[in-house]
């Protein structure tokens, strides 16, 4: 049973940095994709040492190459350009050593001094093809010469812009170089062999070797020179360090979200190494009735423990590597492919390792090192029988739980009642996930204290249910002889709460993403029009009404005017038509206008041409009333002005908003909603011109059943491209499927995926642990009963009892802490998957999915009961002598050197 809780522990360690190992795995071979070239060497005569370079260990080969500055243009013609850059001159040396960095598209190399090849990207930008000719000189006001162009080619990491080569413009002979310009560069290629992510930090080590080694061909570095004349650009340590920032990033992400889990890891070791220290105080007291004294014993206690970790830290990591793997598979929360489990790949690093053996060997040294340290710090108080002596046993129960319960939730609640505050604080934010866990503790240790007071209690209620002998004796043993009945209760609290949680984040978080985007945007799919083409704005609309799948559209505009001089005073004012809009828009809930009670507002609105619904900071800031009116202006020193009346203050108005394409200035995050104005376009018309004086949207409501991204491309791609700004479009949907592709999403939902399906293994782990605890106990009462009569249908039930009253006690602890633990875990994630920087009037939307919590409830109930109707008949087969036989005390003493 030890070692079952040690393998536990270890193997949800090892799963989760196991399977970052091997997710990581796209991300290397992502940056150490770099092409050919490992390493560029420059500096003054570096051509000299190439064959020095080529015989430092690694390196595979080596070549050089030059080039120049020079300028290419065309002019007195319709397609003229000029520009700058590197010209090169490539050697069949380079060719064969290097063949993918310069990759020929169209016709040849140049083969004398009148040819030139360009880049592809170049050719196409000037309309350039075989058989054109450019002007070639070495800069400004320098002589010209008319070079044909004879091919077209592309590099290896870029077009125009490479890590190889500098603002390439072109290949020619090398007699066309400017001889006083001429930089000549060592292009190198490493063994790349002893490069892998198992151990990142040994290749970049391996690297930085080569490179040193090249920076000392300098004859006068170290000894003369601080610094090499001989400058490296390392191309592949680069990647590598690119890695390990995401790969340490994920890593750390990942258990700073572990914090339940994390508590699990620590209720795991106390309870294997309490359960060991239980068992061994059996041989103990045969080995201490026997001379030994109590550092031989302790240390044959230790020696077990650490051989048991030993075993553990292995057998963790293999059942790690095949948990990763569903987590490698899972596409979705609980949706695992079981198709590629095999497929997926599997690494296991070096610093994973490393954790691991820290874990196995670690935890259970400080486990065990606390319950001694606690155990050599009791006394035994007997207080009195009156009132002052159960006020002494009350204070002694409570002591610190009460005070850390009551000032952590205070603490909680402080932050979830001021978010804005907390959102703009990283190091708060890095604390909120953290902030059950001092509730959780306290909560844990009152269940400890309180166990006693409350097994007496549920025994006397359900002795009729049960029975008075099963109910007295069963339930009671939980408060009276078991040490981990506490912690087996938290455990099974814990892992219960974090799947019921995993659950709700993964319907709610894509939820929330997808009301937040229907209010931001103002509508599914919004575009924002071209002034210059206005006259093609009714054209436009009627592709859009004329679109499969679009059920309303409309053009709503932007006016900033200003309530006051000054800055400050200028208000957002949305212009459209009420009735259409309403069948557009959403609301902060993301329910659809016609669906609020804002239908009637809007209704009013188109009534009243000059009326206006705004905002209730507004409001609040001049002191504005509903039937109040207000005047605005253009600009601060106008003196023409619109007359509104106010026909309802709200708290929040959407508008159309491209998140992607608008700056917010505030570090705060900006506050969508706040500080609007909805007016009608018939009033507002007359004195403003709503193509020049506003930013103009098309805005338009979708069928639930279509695709929002499809329809927008379908809209560009039949000519919406020339009516709207570049890339200044957005839909509902595609800001959903960009929220959930994130890497970031994925791997905490297969993650979440992962510690679910293992949450199930933990609670028949610690039920095993307490049904296993003092068995020889056990057995002795089971014995002691049947020596009286007791039936064995009589003995099962003692167990049911017990472990019915841990069930109980489990479902009342969740239904007290699992709401706080959602809650937190849903606010820490607010901000984990998306680079707004908004702040919403309902910050996240928490959807319970009952169907799923009930089954994942279901699973973790029917496996419990599988459990105790296992366990409940095998503990009643007891063999009468052997329970109660007491031989051991026959053992004469031993002396102090006798082995143990």
């Amino acid at each position: 049973m030890t070692l079952l809780c040690l393998t536990l522990a270890t193997t949800l360690i090892a799963s989760v940095t196991l399977y970052v190992d091997s997710a990581s795995v796209v991300e290397w071979d992502k940056q150490i994709e770099i092409g050919p070239v490992s390493l560029m060497v420059s500096g003054n005569n570096i051509e000299n040492y190439i064959h020095d370079i080529e015989s430092i260990p690694g390196v595979n080969n080596a070549s050089c190459l030059e080039s120049a500055h020079a300028m290419l243009s065309r002019t007195n013609i319709i397609y003229a350009f000029q520009t700058s850059g590197n010209i090169y001159t490539l050697t069949d040396e380079y060719m064969n050593e290097f063949p993918e960095t310069f990759t020929l598209t169209e016709g040849r190399w140049p083969e004398n001094e009148s040819e030139i090849a360009i880049p592809k990207t170049l050719a196409r930008q000037t309309f350039l093809s075989l058989g054109w000719t450019v002007e070639y000189s070495f800069g400004l006001n320098m002589p010209i010469t008319e070079l044909t162009i004879v091919g077209t080619y592309d590099q290896t990491a870029g077009d125009v812009y490479s890590y190889y080569f500098l603002s390439s413009i072109g290949v020619v002979v090398k007699d066309l170089l400017n001889e006083e310009d001429i930089t000549t560069r060592v292009y190198i290629d490493i063994d790349k062999s002893p490069i892998t992510p198992f151990d990142a930090n040994g290749a970049l080590e391996y690297i930085t070797k080569i490179s040193n080694e090249i920076k000392e061909l300098d004859p006068k570095y170290p000894e003369e020179s601080v610094y090499s004349s001989f400058t490296i650009s390392d191309y592949i340590s680069g990647g590598i360090r690119e890695y390990l920032e995401w790969r340490n990033t994920a890593r750390e992400s990942q258990m700073l979200r572990a914090a339940g889990t994390i508590m699990i890891i620590m209720l795991l070791v106390i309870m294997a190494v309490q359960f060991n220290l239980d068992e061994q105080s059996y041989d103990a007291s045969f080995y201490r009735a026997r001379g030994a004294s109590e550092n031989r014993i302790n240390l044959r206690i230790v020696k077990e423990i650490i051989l048991l970790a030993a075993v553990s830290g292995v057998a963790g990591t293999i059942l790690g590597v095949l948990i990763s793997r569903l987590g490698l598979a899972s596409t979705g929360f609980l949706k695992i492919d079981t198709s590629i489990i095999l497929e997926s790949p599997l690494l296991i690093t070096r610093d994973s390792v490393f954790l691991i053996i820290i874990t196995s060997f670690s935890l259970p040294a400080l486990a065990y090192l606390g319950i001694k340290l606690a155990e050599s710090g009791k006394s035994r108080v007997v207080e009195g029988k009156g009132k002052l002596g159960k006020f002494s046993n009350a204070l002694r129960i409570l002591r610190w739980d009460v005070g850390v319960l009551v000032i952590s939730l205070v603490l909680l609640f402080s932050v979830y009642s001021s978010w804005s505050i907390t959102h703009s604080f990283p190091l708060l934010s890095i604390i909120v996930p953290f902030l059950p866990v001092p509730i959780y503790a306290a909560i844990g240790s009152l269940v400890i204290k309180g166990l006693e007071k409350w097994t007496n209690s549920f025994s006397r209620y359900a002795s009729k249910a049960l029975g008075k002998i099963p109910a007295t004796i069963g339930i009671r043993r939980i408060g009276r002889q078991s040490k981990s009945a506490g912690l087996v209760i938290m455990v099974l609290v814990l892992v219960i709460t974090l799947s019921w949680s995993n659950a709700i984040a993964n319907v709610s978080l894509s939820e929330t993403r997808d009301i937040h985007a229907k209010f931001t945007l103002g509508g599914d799919v919004i575009f924002h029009l071209q002034k210059t083409q206005d006259e093609r704005w009714n054209e436009f609309m009627q592709n859009i009404t004329e679109t499969e799948g679009v059920s309303k559209s409309t053009i709503i505009s932007i006016a900033r005017l200003y309530l006051s001089t000054g800055p400050s005073g200028f208000v957002n004012f949305i212009v459209m038509d009420p009735i259409a809009y309403s069948q557009i828009g959403y609301d902060k809930s993301g329910t659809r206008l016609n669906e609020t009670d804002l239908v009637d507002i809007l209704q009013l609105l188109a009534e009243n041409p000059n009326g206006a619904i705004i905002t209730k900071d507004i409001a609040e800031d001049y002191e504005l009333s509903a039937g109040d009116t207000f005047k605005a202006f253009k600009s601060t020193g106008d003196i023409d002005y619109f007359s509104f009346s106010i026909l309802a203050i709200v708290d929040v108005l959407t508008q159309p908003l491209i998140p992607d394409s608008t700056y917010f200035p505030t570090n705060e995050g900006y506050s969508v909603g706040t500080r609007k104005i909805w007016v009608n376009q018939q009033y507002i018309s007359e004195k403003l011109d709503i193509v020049s004086d506003t930013h103009s949207y098309a805005t338009l409501a979708t069928y639930s059943e279509y695709n929002d991204t499809a329809i927008a491309l379908g809209l560009l791609e039949s000519g919406g491209e020339d009516m709207i700004y570049s890339r200044e479009w957005d839909a509902v949907d595609l800001e959903v499927d960009s929220f959930l592709s994130t890497t970031t999403y994925q791997i905490d939902r297969s993650v979440d995926s992962m510690l679910t399906i293992a949450s199930l293994l933990l609670a028949i782990g610690v039920l095993m642990v307490y049904t296993t605890e003092g068995l020889r106990n056990r057995k002795r009462e089971v014995a002691l009963l049947k020596s009286l009569g007791a039936e064995t249908g009589l003995i099962a039930r003692l167990q049911v009892a017990e472990l019915l009253f841990l069930v109980i006690a489990t479902l009342s602890l969740i239904a007290l802490y699992s709401p706080i633990f959602i809650v937190n875990s849903l606010f820490a994630s607010i901000d984990a998957y998306t680079s707004w920087n908004f702040r919403f009037p309902i910050m996240i939307f928490p959807i319970i999915p009952w169907t799923t919590l009930l089954t994942i409830l279901s699973i973790f109930l029917v496996g419990m009961s599988f459990f105790i109707g296992f366990m409940a008949p095998l503990s009643s087969k007891v063999n009468l002598a052997e329970a109660l036989d007491s031989t051991w005390t026959l053992g004469g003493p031993s002396k102090e050197e006798d082995q143990l």
